[in-house]
C-alpha cells in the first residue's frame, strides 16, 4: 500500500497547475473556433465584438510603393497595403490603420491616399494589429512659374528705390520657399536692379523688370517718371526796391529731380507773407527748363520782405527775402532820447538811439541802420535793423577832439534817404600836461613887473583844451599876483609876474600837482645906476709913469646889480687916463690906464657915470723915482 502524501505546498501547486492547463486549452479552443469560424458558421456574431477574423489571421502587411516624391503641395499618392497570413495567403477584409509621422509634410487618409503638405520627407505607415510597415514620401516642390508681388507697371521717382517683391510657384500654385530669386533689368540706364530686387529709377523712360528662379520667370514694367525733389532759386535773389515798388527783375526758380534734371510742367505757386504786396503770376508751371518766374510788386511798409514759393508735390517751402527800402515822403526819424554827451575818447554812459515811423506814427520794424562817426572815435550798433518798436541802439565811444562831434545815421538805402545826423558835446579830460602859449623870455627891469603876462595852456592827453582846471604858480624869484589861477573857457590861464630884485635869468615854475613841472624863465636887468666903486688903488706910484694895475670902476644899481653899458668918464687932475671914457661891460665894469703927473704929491682921480649924479674920487700920491 502506497504512502499517502500530506497535504500542504506541493498539493497547492498541483491545484494551480491545475488551473493554468485549463486556461491555456480554453484560450486554444478560441483561437482554433475564431480560425475556422466560417467553416463552424460562427462568423455572424463575430463583429459585434469589434474583431476582423482576417485581422486575427494577419501574419505580415507590405505598403507599395515603398518610396515615393511629390512635387507640389496638393499633389497625391495612393499606397496599397497587402496583408497576408502565416501560409503567405492575401487576407480580404483586414482593417488597416494609416498613419503619419510627419502631417506638416504629408498626411493620409483611411484608405491610403497621401496628400503633401510640405516640403519634408514623412514615414506613412499601414498597421494591421502589431503588425505594420512603411513607406516613405518625400514632398520637394518644383518651381513651375513666379508670382510678382508688385502691380503690373511699377511707377518710380527718379533717384527713388523700390524693393521689388515675387514668390516661385509649384505646380498647384503654391509658394515654393527658399528659392533664391534674381532679378535683372532690361536698361539699367533706366532702372538698375540688384539681384536681390531692390530697383533703383536711374533716368526718365520704361524698361522691364524680370524675376528668375529655377528656369521659370516673371516679368514687370517700370516706369521712371520725374518729380519735383528740390527747388531752388535761380535769379531775383538779393534785391531792393523802394517801398510799394516793383522789383526790378522777376524772381526766378527751378525745380529739380532728386537726379538734379530739370521738371518741366510742374505746379509753383508764388505768396506773399501778410501786407508784403504781391506776385503775377501767383501759379506757374515749370517750363521744359524747369524754371517758372514771377514778378514781385513789394508792400508799402519798409524792411524785409518775403515771397513763399511752393512746389506742388514737395514739402519744402523756397523763402525769398527782398529789401523795400523806406522813402522819406513816407519816414521819419527821430531821436528816440536827448543824448547825454560825455568825456573825449571814453563810451558814452548811455546808449544813443533812433525811432524810424512812417507819418502816420506806425513803427518801421526791420529796416536796416548803418551808423558811422564823423568826427573820430567809434559807434558800435546793437543790432543792424530796426526793432519792432522801430528803435535802433548804438554805443557810441567819442573821439578825441573836445566840443561837438556828431555820428550819422543811414537809415535805409542811401540812395533813397539822405542820412540823420545826431550831435553830442564831448568834454575834456582833467588837464594832463600845461603848454606855454606866450609870455616866456621877456626881459624886464629887476624888481619890476613884466610887461606881457606869461601865458599858458591846460590841455589833457588828447590835447585838448580843460576848461576851470587849476595851475600851481611858483616864482623862484620874485612874485606872482595868483599862485593857483584856473582856465578859462579855452583852457588858458595869465599870470602877472613881478621879477626879483636880482638881475638875470630868474624862473616861474607851473605845476599841475603831479608830473613834471613846467619853467618859465625871465631875464632881469638892472635899474639906473645908483652906485660907482672904484676898484683898490696903490697908495703911491711912481709920478710920470702908468700905475702898475688898470683902474676899474663899477656902476651898480640900488640893489647892487652891475649896471652894463652905462658911460663913464674918468677925470684926472695931473697926468692922464686912458680912455676917459668906457662903457661899462655886462657886470657893471669899467677900466682905464692911468699915468701919474710928473709932479710929486697926491693926484686925485674921479669917475663919474654921465647923465647922473653917481661919482667917486681915489686920491694916489705921486712920487719921484727913487723917493721913498
Amino acid at each position: 500500500m502506497k504512502p499517502k502524501k500530506a497535504p500542504g505546498t506541493f498539493g497547492r501547486l498541483s491545484g494551480v497547475g491545475k488551473w493554468i492547463t485549463v486556461s491555456v486549452t480554453t484560450v486554444a479552443a478560441i483561437i482554433g473556433l475564431l480560425v475556422n469560424a466560417h467553416a463552424l458558421g460562427l462568423t455572424s456574431w463575430l463583429p459585434t465584438l469589434g474583431i476582423s477574423v482576417a485581422d486575427l489571421a494577419a501574419r505580415r502587411v507590405r505598403v507599395v510603393p515603398s518610396t515615393d516624391t511629390l512635387r507640389a503641395i496638393g499633389d497625391t499618392v495612393q499606397l496599397a497595403a497587402t496583408v497576408t497570413d502565416a501560409r503567405g495567403a492575401t487576407l480580404s477584409g483586414v482593417d488597416i490603420v494609416w498613419s503619419t509621422d510627419d502631417s506638416a509634410a504629408a498626411a493620409v487618409d483611411s484608405l491610403g491616399q497621401v496628400v503633401a503638405r510640405g516640403s519634408g520627407t514623412a514615414a506613412i505607415t499601414a498597421s494591421v494589429r502589431e503588425h505594420r510597415s512603411s513607406a516613405r514620401v518625400t514632398v520637394r516642390q518644383n518651381v513651375r512659374a513666379v508670382k510678382l508681388v508688385n502691380d503690373s507697371v511699377v511707377h518710380l521717382a527718379e533717384g527713388t528705390t523700390l524693393q521689388l517683391a515675387a514668390q516661385a510657384l509649384d505646380g498647384r500654385g503654391h509658394a515654393v520657399r527658399g528659392r533664391e530669386i534674381t532679378w535683372a533689368s532690361a536698361d539699367i540706364a533706366i532702372v538698375a536692379v540688384s539681384a536681390g530686387g531692390l530697383a533703383r529709377a536711374v533716368g526718365p523712360g520704361r524698361t522691364t523688370l524680370t524675376a528668375s528662379v529655377e528656369g521659370s520667370s516673371a516679368s514687370v514694367t517700370a516706369e521712371v517718371v520725374l518729380t519735383a525733389a528740390s527747388v531752388q532759386l535761380i535769379a531775383g535773389a538779393e534785391q531792393r526796391a523802394p517801398a510799394g515798388g516793383r522789383l526790378p527783375q522777376p524772381v526766378q526758380v527751378q525745380v529739380s529731380s532728386r537726379g538734379g534734371r530739370p521738371v518741366p510742367g510742374a505746379t509753383v505757386a508764388f505768396a506773399t507773407v501778410g501786407s508784403e504786396g504781391g506776385a503775377e503770376p501767383e501759379k506757374s508751371s515749370t517750363d521744359k527748363n524747369g524754371r517758372a518766374r514771377s514778378t514781385w510788386t513789394l508792400g508799402a511798409h519798409a524792411g524785409r520782405q518775403r515771397l513763399l514759393v511752393t512746389v506742388e508735390g514737395l514739402d519744402s517751402v523756397l523763402t525769398v527775402m527782398v529789401e523795400a527800402d523806406p522813402i522819406p515822403v513816407n519816414t521819419l526819424v527821430q531821436l528816440a532820447r536827448p543824448v547825454a554827451g560825455g568825456t573825449v575818447a571814453t563810451k558814452m554812459s548811455e546808449a544813443v538811439g533812433i525811432r524810424v515811423t512812417d507819418l502816420s506814427g506806425a513803427a518801421e520794424a526791420d529796416v536796416p541802420v548803418l551808423w558811422t562817426t564823423v568826427d573820430g572815435g567809434s559807434i558800435d550798433p546793437q543790432a543792424p535793423r530796426t526793432d519792432s518798436l522801430g528803435q535802433a541802439w548804438a554805443q557810441w565811444t567819442l573821439g578825441p577832439k573836445a566840443g561837438k562831434q556828431r555820428a550819422r545815421v543811414q537809415v535805409g538805402n542811401p540812395r533813397t534817404m539822405p542820412p540823420f545826423t545826431i550831435t553830442a558835446i564831448a568834454t575834456a579830460n582833467s588837464a594832463a600836461s600845461i603848454t606855454v602859449v606866450s609870455g616866456g623870455g621877456q626881459k624886464g627891469r629887476a624888481a619890476a613887473a613884466l610887461q606881457h603876462a606869461i601865458v599858458a595852456q591846460l590841455v589833457d592827453r588828447d590835447g585838448n583844451a580843460v576848461a576851470g582846471g587849476t595851475v600851481r604858480v611858483t616864482a623862484l624869484e620874485g612874485e606872482v599876483e595868483d599862485s593857483a589861477p584856473l582856465a578859462d573857457a579855452k583852457g588858458s590861464v595869465r599870470i602877472r609876474w613881478t621879477l626879483g630884485h636880482k638881475a638875470g635869468v630868474q624862473a616861474l615854475e607851473l605845476s599841475l600837482g603831479t608830473g613834471a613841472p613846467v619853467h618859465v624863465m625871465a631875464r632881469a636887468r638892472a635899474l639906473a645906476p645908483a652906485n660907482v666903486a672904484l676898484g683898490s688903488l696903490p697908495p703911491a706910484g711912481t709920478a710920470g709913469r702908468a700905475l702898475a694895475k688898470p683902474v676899474t670902476a663899477t656902476v651898480t644899481d640900488v640893489y647892487g646889480n652891475g649896471v652894463p653899458d652905462a658911460p663913464v668918464a674918468f677925470m684926472v687932475a695931473a697926468g692922464s687916463v686912458s680912455p676917459a671914457r668906457v662903457m661899462t661891460d655886462s657886470t657893471g665894469r669899467a677900466s682905464t690906464r692911468w699915468t701919474l703927473g710928473t709932479k710929486s704929491g697926491e693926484q686925485p682921480l674921479t669917475v663919474t657915470v654921465r647923465g647922473t649924479s653917481v661919482n667917486a674920487t681915489a686920491v694916489v700920491r705921486a712920487v719921484k723915482s727913487g723917493e721913498k
